[in-house]
């Protein structure tokens, strides 16, 4: 096996992968269950993701694990349960159980052992927001996000700091905390965003009046390499407490990226921009894929 756990989850993922392997044609031929198979770049990718995030994650936890045969049942459950408390949607959760599910058969079949994750562990299932609310519904008020603001403005933390820059960054709450300085370009008033979801690069332009703010954010020093040294789950529960002090509905960081994103619809469709090129550019700016504006109009935003 390799030398650490990303390494021999890459390896696994890697032996099993061939391009243009027909997934559809492999299962009739081999029967309906789910193959030891990699079919796809795309699912390469995520799995090599996720590969990662579990290596990062028994080492932040101070597991001290070498080799995959030896990641316990009960270590994927707790993986899975951060996630819920973080704040990821079902979907998300979901996803992240497949595709450690999906590893679990691709490593037991490279290495000749036998990790039994899947008939050990229940895929957490998240609570209902307050707001009863969904996709587009489901933004939270200007006015309530301006409570939240000036409270953060005067109750320094990280977390406030980090929701203060949401107001005009609108990114996923992970690639919120994982700017990195180096990305920071104070001259040309730019953040660069590196491997946000899909593996995409994306630029923010810093507007003027918060390069001041985005200073003092550096000089704070809270981590070596990061802007911040907290974790999106933070950020959340954060955000939660703030909510129930300043007694407002209660909402996610992604609820605060949905009103971004109206906001910034509305904004190209007063500056002159058709219903159609508004999605389209509102699509852009969120770091959407492409031809997503139908998604974008069931999930985000008010026509």
């Amino acid at each position: 096996m390799g030398r650490n756990i990303g390494g021999q989850i890459t390896n696994a993922i890697n032996n099993n992968f061939k391009e243009k392997m027909d997934k559809k044609a492999f299962k009739e031929a081999n029967g309906k269950e789910m193959p030891a198979k990699v079919f796809s770049y795309e699912e390469k990718f995520r799995l090599k993701k996720m590969g990662k995030s579990i290596q990062k994650f028994l080492r932040e936890k101070g597991i001290n694990i070498k080799q995959v045969k030896d990641i316990k049942a009960e270590h994927i459950q707790r993986y899975l349960q951060e996630a819920k408390e973080r704040g990821c949607t079902q979907q998300s959760i979901n996803t992240y159980g497949n595709s450690l599910f999906k590893i679990e058969q691709l490593i037991n079949k490279t290495y000749g052992i036998e990790v039994k994750w899947r008939e050990n562990i229940v895929v957490p299932k998240t609570e209902r927001k307050t707001s009863t609310n969904r996709g587009a519904k489901s933004v939270m008020k200007r006015e309530d996000y301006d409570k939240i603001l000036s409270y953060a403005e005067e109750n320094i933390s990280q977390s406030g700091q980090a929701l203060s820059m949401q107001n005009w960054l609108g990114v996923r709450v992970e690639e919120l905390v994982r700017i990195s300085k180096k990305n920071i370009d104070l001259d040309n008033r730019t953040i660069l965003f590196k491997n946000t979801k899909g593996g995409k690069e994306l630029t923010r332009e810093i507007p003027w009046k918060e390069i001041n703010f985005v200073k003092s954010v550096i000089e704070e020093n809270y981590d070596k390499n990061k802007l911040f040294s907290i974790a999106g789950g933070t950020v959340n529960k954060y955000l939660g407490r703030v909510e129930d002090n300043l007694n407002i509905e209660k909402h996610s960081n992604h609820d605060i990226r949905r009103l971004i994103a109206q906001e910034k619809y509305d904004s190209y469709k007063e500056n002159g921009h058709s219903p159609k090129e508004a999605l389209k550019k509102t699509s852009e700016w969120l770091s959407h894929g492409e031809k997503r504006e139908k998604m974008l109009e069931e999930s985000y935003i008010k026509l």
